[in-house]
């Protein structure tokens, strides 16, 4: 039989030997026939392919890596054209290989960086070094993709560089996610900063103010002290304005929500709106055809809205157009976020937009941060904007900016929509009787200005007061009453006990005694911080005399098993203890 069994001379082909020991390895036989006395004969070349196969395996095996790669790979010559591209880098550039192939990877500059970069990264490699760094890339629709690359020579035997080979990982996702997570780091610092010192200023306010009030009291209208203790009041108002703003921009502000419509809701403000801008400033509104509600805290939207006109207003440098929009939008709660956070749904969004002359990316990034600089002089937006940040996403929704330099600024509010039909809010309920019948009351409060400053409020008004800094001296005013307690009126941040703590002690002596808690923080906190349920009466700091007789006329009027109160009604003829 003959050797090539059906092939051609000369030509090799695969088989399989068998060693002495029985193994079989992979060889490559070539036959050639020639004739010897006459007669036809056939000689055959055996070579092991063993180490060849594999070889071949291994580069089948890389190729495949490469062509598979979730990084971008690129291979150039000594001249920087491109011979070679992965699947991933046109994924990621939009490129297809044939239109980069013996091109210049410079077809992706951005021109972000400048020359003396890409000089230090050429010399590197050309010197037989690698080069490591983030290279800020154009894709061939405009968009600018960060990634994060490694580029080195590839040499010959001879030390000779043959090629270059770039691995490029776009990390865009992961760099706007990095932001993300310093931004809130350090909105979070300050908020807590924020919220500290807004609590503590508040304390100092609640004193300054309700001394002022009840000194202008006894004042009469002509004397000049009158109108020293009036501006005293009205310095001390601002404050309290700048201390609601950094509670806010801690996200420990108290949200009274209601479903409004808001182009109607814009429109109510635009004369408020016009006096902020000025007159050099053109204000259009523009409504959608149906209404857009969001369940918003009406005043407090009023005020972003406020901010924001005069943000623009100091940009544009009073003059120019503002335009305020209404509409609707389905976005991820969290713009930025993953494929893994939660879906689009529906949005509210109220749009602000200026012409005024923009700002940079660096500076849009830093907008709602307290203080932050904005616009090209480096103007500084102070609370207001960070005011507006911390509402809407207290509020559940989400802040976009978009500006460049020459192009303007729009603000984008997105609230969570409300429901077609969420009905009317309800009506305010009728306030109840500012003045004590000799009630029993004890405030609690571990600064003693504030509770003597209460205790006298709440004296004049006709109620009985005791006071107390701490639990242990709340607990021997309860002893020694020979006469109901009807409330306790106490701070709910106590050295030693929290406020829940001492209504607890409170009531173990005098149980059919109200409670009404006052702080420098706001009810969600401290809800949220567990010291408090949500719902029970608070009174915020600073308050205003009639604040604190009506709050606690209210707390002591309100129905049995009402937050506050008892659960069993008080005994007929308690009422005046």
């Amino acid at each position: 039989a003959s050797l090539l069994g059906g092939g051609r001379a000369g030509e090799p082909r695969s088989a399989a030997a068998r060693r002495a020991d029985g193994t079989e390895f992979p060889v490559e036989i070539t036959v050639a026939p020639f004739e010897r006395a006459g007669r036809s004969r056939e000689v055959a070349i055996l070579r092991d392919v063993t180490v060849r196969r594999k070889t071949l395996q291994r580069l089948e095996v890389l190729s495949r890596a490469v062509e598979q790669s979730p990084v971008s790979v690129v291979i150039t010559d000594p001249s920087g054209a491109i011979q070679y591209v992965n699947p991933r880098f046109t994924r990621t550039t939009g490129y297809a290989a044939e239109e980069v192939l013996g091109r210049n990877p410079r077809i992706l500059k951005s021109g972000e960086h400048d020359a003396s970069f890409y000089g230090e990264l050429w010399r590197t490699i050309t010197a037989g070094g690698e080069w490591r760094g983030r290279i800020r890339n154009r894709t061939k629709d405009g968009r600018v993709v960060e990634e994060e690359v490694h580029i080195s020579p590839v040499k010959d035997g001879s030390g000779r560089i043959t090629h270059f080979v770039g691995i490029k990982e776009d990390v865009t996702a992961r760099r706007r996610l990095e932001e993300r997570l310093e931004r809130s780091r350090r909105i979070e610092a300050v908020g807590r900063l924020a919220g500290g010192v807004a609590h503590d200023l508040n304390n100092l306010l609640t004193v300054i103010s309700g001394f002022a009030e009840m000194t202008r009291s006894r004042v009469r209208e002509e004397e000049p002290v009158r109108t020293y203790l009036g501006e005293i009041l009205e310095a001390t108002g601002r404050a309290a304005e700048l201390s609601r703003k950094l509670l806010a921009f801690g996200s420990r502000q108290v949200l009274r929500p209601e479903t409004r419509d808001l182009a109607a809701a814009a429109a109510a403000m635009r004369e408020s709106l016009q006096a902020t801008l000025g007159p050099g400033v053109r204000l259009l509104l523009k409504a959608p055809p149906a209404p857009v509600r969001a369940s918003v805290d009406a005043v407090l939207l009023g005020d972003s809205l406020l901010a924001l006109a005069a943000n623009s207003r100091d940009a544009m440098e009073g003059k120019g157009t503002v335009e305020v929009s209404v509409g609707a939008a389905v976005a991820r709660p969290d713009p930025d976020g993953g494929p893994e956070d939660p879906p689009p749904v529906p949005f509210a969004v109220l749009s602000f937009r200026d012409d005024g002359p923009g700002m940079s990316e660096e500076a849009r990034s830093r907008l709602f941060e307290p203080y932050a600089p904005s616009g090209p002089r480096g103007r500084r937006t102070g609370m207001g904007l960070a005011f507006v940040h911390a509402f809407v996403r207290q509020s559940g929704g989400f802040v976009e900016a978009d500006s460049s330099p020459g192009g303007g600024t729009v603000v984008r509010l997105h609230f969570p929509l409300a429901a077609e039909d969420q009905g009317a809010p309800a009506p305010p309920a009728e306030e109840g009787r500012e003045v004590g019948g000799g009630e029993t009351v004890l405030v609690v409060d571990d600064e003693p200005a504030v509770a003597s400053l209460a205790g006298g409020i709440l004296e004049e008004a006709g109620f009985r007061v005791l006071t107390a800094t701490d639990l242990p001296s709340a607990e021997r005013a309860c002893r020694g009453l020979r006469i109901p307690l009807r409330l306790l009126l106490t701070d709910v941040i106590l050295p030693g006990a929290d406020g829940k703590k001492v209504a607890a002690a409170v009531r173990a002596l005098q149980p059919r005694t109200r409670v009404l808690f006052m702080s420098g923080y706001a009810e969600d906190v401290v809800a949220h911080h567990g010291v408090l349920e949500p719902g029970v009466r608070l009174l915020s700091k600073p308050f205003h005399p009639l604040s604190l007789c009506r709050a606690v006329r209210e707390a002591l009027d309100a129905p049995a098993g009402s937050p506050g109160a008892p659960a069993v009604p008080l005994p007929s003829g308690a009422a005046g203890s």
